[in-house]
């Protein structure tokens, strides 16, 4: 399935990259987050919905996934990407494709929301996809995270 075009919260010219939300993706997830999460209910739990995102987890796992998705990308001329309208970075050498990923796509602007700061060996490659230009971060929390660290080039969102 890989990239899809935003829905209508986030307009149809956001292209939107998601994750299932399983206890081993969503690494940083608090019991409060796993309570609210959106992409546990509603549209997020139909079948073809939960499936292309289990094939999107299968797919990030592949060695060529980084080349795989620069193409997916350019293929559908993308210029703004939400990475993890559901799911999150659930590995390091995820997040270090995620950084091949952004660099090699230097006119797309990126976007995420993560609580996987809270995995301390996750954090350093976090910080360093942050650092791209075209990408922006947000520390994600909430009263049971704890307070996030400050990073350079990273806002934090409540």
């Amino acid at each position: 399935m890989a990239v899809t075009p935003g829905n209508t919260k986030l307009g149809k010219l956001i292209w939107c990259w998601s994750l299932p939300t399983l206890v081993s993706i969503c690494v940083g997830a608090t019991d409060l987050c796993r309570k609210l999460c959106y992409a546990m209910k509603g549209f997020f739990r139909m079948p073809n919905v939960s499936d292309s995102h289990y094939q999107n987890y299968v797919l990030s796992q592949d060695d060529d996934f980084s080349q795989y998705m620069g193409m997916a990308l350019s293929d559908v001329f993308a210029r703004v990407v939400r990475v993890h309208v559901a799911g999150d970075f659930y590995e390091k050498a995820y997040v270090q494709k995620w950084i091949r990923i952004v660099r090699r796509r230097p006119y797309i602007a990126f976007y995420a929301y993560t609580r996987s700061w809270r995995d301390k060996k996750m954090l350093p490659a976090l910080e360093e996809l942050a650092k791209e230009p075209n990408f922006f971060m947000w520390w994600s929390c909430d009263r049971e995270t704890g307070d996030p660290p400050r990073s350079e080039g990273v806002r934090r969102a409540y």
